[in-house]
Parts: C-alpha cells; sequence; structure tokens
C-alpha cells in the first residue's frame, strides 16, 4: 500500500462514524472495514501509475491580456490564436474558450485571483477535439469570481458589460462568452 493512504483500523472506523453522527454495531463496522479494504489494492494500483501527459498538437503563441481599448465590454480574459485542423466541420468558425478550460501555454485564473499565474501544460480533451474539428481559438473568455455566481459584479480584473446595454452585466458564470 501507498505510504499516503493506509487502511483504518476497527477502531477508527467506529470513531470516523461517530464524528459524522452515526452509530454503527460491531458487524456493520467489520462490513465497512471489509468494503474499505477492498478498494486499497485499487489506489496502491493508481499510485503506481503514470499521469498521461497528451501531446499539445497544434502550435500557440503565449498571447496577451487585451487592453482596455482592445477588449471594452471585458469579455476576454486573455487573447491568442490556435488554427486548427486545416480539415473539420469547425474550419472557419472562431471560438473563444471559457477560462474554466485548461489550454497548454494560455493563463488561466478561474475567474478569481486563486489560480493567478497559473499556465496549464495540457489542453482540455474538449480543446483538441475543437482544434481537431478545424475551428481557430481566439482566446479565453472572461468568467466572473467563484463561476457559479447567477450575476457578474466581482470579477478581479472588471465586471463584463452586455454590448447590447453596457450599463449591464450579461450575467451567468459564462458572461465573457
Amino acid at each position: 500500500m501507498s505510504s499516503d493512504v493506509r487502511l483504518p483500523k476497527l477502531e477508527e472506523v467506529r470513531a470516523l462514524a461517530a464524528s459524522l453522527g452515526m452509530s454503527l454495531s460491531d458487524s456493520e463496522v467489520r462490513s465497512y472495514h471489509s468494503i474499505m479494504e477492498g478498494a486499497f489494492p485499487i489506489y496502491t494500483w493508481m499510485d503506481t501509475q503514470e499521469e498521461p501527459r497528451p501531446s499539445v498538437k497544434y502550435p500557440r503563441s503565449f498571447g496577451y491580456r487585451p487592453s482596455r481599448e482592445e477588449n471594452p465590454f471585458n469579455a476576454w480574459f486573455w487573447r491568442t490564436e490556435i488554427k486548427g485542423a486545416p480539415t473539420g466541420a469547425l474550419v472557419d468558425k472562431r471560438v473563444g474558450i471559457k477560462d474554466t478550460i485548461c489550454v497548454a501555454g494560455i493563463p488561466m485564473i478561474n475567474g478569481g485571483r486563486v489560480l493567478e499565474d497559473f499556465v496549464p501544460d495540457i489542453d482540455a480533451t474538449v480543446v483538441t477535439r475543437i482544434l481537431d474539428a478545424g475551428a481557430t481559438i481566439l482566446g479565453k473568455t472572461t468568467v466572473n469570481d467563484g463561476v457559479g455566481d447567477a450575476i457578474e459584479t466581482n470579477s478581479p480584473l472588471a465586471t463584463v458589460r452586455n454590448p447590447r446595454k453596457p450599463t449591464h452585466a450579461p450575467g451567468g458564470s459564462s458572461n465573457g462568452s
């Protein structure tokens, strides 16, 4: 077994249950322990596996954070250009990728300061599929801090504005899109 993960003792199973407000009989404690015991070889095996590192198939430049003049509604978090395959269902389509999705070599903050300075080294599967289908990615679209808010008023960068009514935010976590 991995040195980081160990099978708990029966007393520890009982104590964990109690900490969750559960009272287990001796039979139930043994049953849960048995279930855990069966799972630990899987954890051990997983610890020995090499993490898959899919190759980045399409060249790209690092890009840049767009200026206020270029990005008047704050819809773009980051601009770049990644050309996809020369053929496919999305040839001649230009897309923005929500800044919750990894694009290798392109900064990502996921709408907050927690990931500031993070640059993924792999493309998310959806990014690879979009590029394989021939689309061109133009950058990462802004998401609000916390990503799940119904309204967008708390981006660490700036509030995204609705281009049809700039006094309003578009709302939702995909507001830059």
